[in-house]
């Protein structure tokens, strides 16, 4: 999916969200999505690929890739990471 969140309201961003986690785990399937919003993706993914300006990239566990340090290569801004111990949102620094 190329940004299935494009031009949708939060809460439409949320049930789409729920709607693919819901039948990936019903259907036992795998969902690949294009998203631009790294605490979604931290929220709703088990796995991200990041693709960096200079051509490399970092793929993995979200929880080992989506970190303010490989955000801030990655939008070169800085970002910080703040959560509740159950999810991780970032913000500019």
């Amino acid at each position: 999916l190329d940004e299935p969140l494009a031009h949708l309201d939060l809460n439409h961003q949320i049930a789409v969200l729920e709607l693919f986690a819901r039948l990936t785990r019903e259907q036992g399937a795998a969902c690949v999505m294009v998203l631009h919003e790294p605490g979604l993706a931290a929220r709703f993914c088990t796995h991200a690929l990041l693709l960096f300006a200079d051509g490399t990239l970092t793929q993995g566990a979200c929880h080992e890739v989506i970190t303010s340090e490989s955000l801030t290569r990655l939008y070169g801004y800085p970002l910080r990471e703040t959560g509740d111990g159950r999810q991780r949102w970032f913000m500019p620094a």
